[in-house]
């Protein structure tokens, strides 16, 4: 999931589910270094994961258990 502010901030949601385990991470993601409490520094030298609890939009988790209920 994405989300683009007035500021030129993006967020993004994501969920990333282990083929071999099943096991899934869940993961914040935003292109402001100085909003993030202890940014972790990406691939992409413009992107940061930050030390979040996982809150998203209620239609992020409505697709999650969707996808997760019903992949192949």
């Amino acid at each position: 999931m994405k989300s683009e502010r007035e500021n030129g901030v993006t967020w993004l949601k994501a969920a990333l589910q282990n083929r071999n385990t099943g096991k899934i991470a869940l993961l914040t993601s935003t292109n402001s270094k100085e909003i993030l409490n202890r940014p972790i520094r990406t691939l992409d030298s413009e992107w940061f994961v930050g030390h979040y609890r996982m809150s998203a939009p209620i239609v992020f988790w409505q697709e999650l258990v969707n996808r997760i209920t019903y992949s192949l």
